[in-house]
């Protein structure tokens, strides 16, 4: 999976094959070279692995569960329920019950909401003056009064009685 900072793990590569093979005598020479931050790199040239390969030690959901959890809240959203934490923890809550494991936390739905953002996007609401004015255009609103006085005149119905 590429990432935001696939180049700059392409960099540290090179410098390290660099130092190893002689080209660059030090470390901290690559480093200057290759713009790249010289700890990152000796952490690196030791075997560190990269920070996003190493995962998070407290994950209390797999992929799959994640997976799940995704598919329902894009239900939800397709539906047009709206997707609230509380809709998000009680399909969490059911598939941790499912397993056999220990329920989520607030602060997990607080994560997992900050984790997976693309599919939640506010939305800011509008009057509903402002939304009704925006669904007229005026020429239809002219077309209606046509008709209206057209009608008037076919039945002979008087201006103060309409």
């Amino acid at each position: 999976m590429p990432t935001i900072h696939a180049d700059v793990e392409d960099r540290i590569q090179w410098a390290i094959q660099d130092v190893r093979s002689g080209k660059k005598s030090t470390y901290r020479e690559a480093a200057s070279y290759y713009y790249l931050l010289y700890d990152i790199l000796i952490a690196r040239a030791r075997g560190r692995p990269i920070n996003y390969t190493r995962g998070g030690q407290n994950k209390i959901f797999s992929e799959e569960d994640t997976t799940t959890l995704r598919r329902f809240c894009e239900r939800c959203i397709l539906s047009g329920d709206p997707l609230e934490r509380k809709y998000i923890k009680a399909a969490a809550n059911s598939i941790r019950r499912a397993q056999g494991k220990p329920l989520v936390s607030n602060p997990w739905v607080t994560r997992w909401i900050k984790k997976n953002s693309d599919l939640l996007k506010k939305k800011r609401s509008k009057s509903l003056a402002v939304e009704r004015k925006q669904t007229y255009e005026v020429e239809e609103i002219r077309a209606y009064f046509r008709r209206f006085e057209e009608a008037r005149d076919e039945y002979n119905i008087l201006p103060e009685n309409s």
